[in-house]
């Protein structure tokens, strides 16, 4: 049997308290729902995660106060929101959202 998780426990120590922008931290996290790392939580603990592969399709989720954007930022495949292409332009996520990105889905987890 394979290890459990490859994350380290230090790396997401920063999420149960604040930050230096001085905003509370949000718990939010991406799901991995598709592909090779299926079934991975990543939470959400920087002012801008970036995702995907760069060359390849990259997008960046971005904290804004209590709310939080996708964007795309670079590729020839743009992300998906729920089935519609998300742009250069940020676009609001909600608990549940599905963004694909590059034929992985993954699903925005807001609490």
């Amino acid at each position: 049997m394979g290890p459990i998780s490859s994350a380290r426990p230090s790396e997401f120590q920063s999420s149960l308290s604040g930050d230096s922008t001085g905003l509370a931290v949000v718990q939010a996290a991406i799901k991995v729902l598709s592909g090779a790392a299926a079934g991975r939580e990543v939470p959400l603990t920087k002012v801008v995660t970036t995702i995907g592969k760069p060359g390849v399709a990259v997008a960046a989720i971005t904290r804004r106060q209590q709310a939080f954007v996708v964007h795309h930022v670079e590729g020839v495949a743009k992300p998906t929101l729920n089935g519609s292409p998300v742009g250069t332009d940020p676009v609001s996520l909600k608990n549940g959202d599905v963004i694909e990105l590059a034929g992985t889905q993954m699903q925005f987890i807001h609490s």
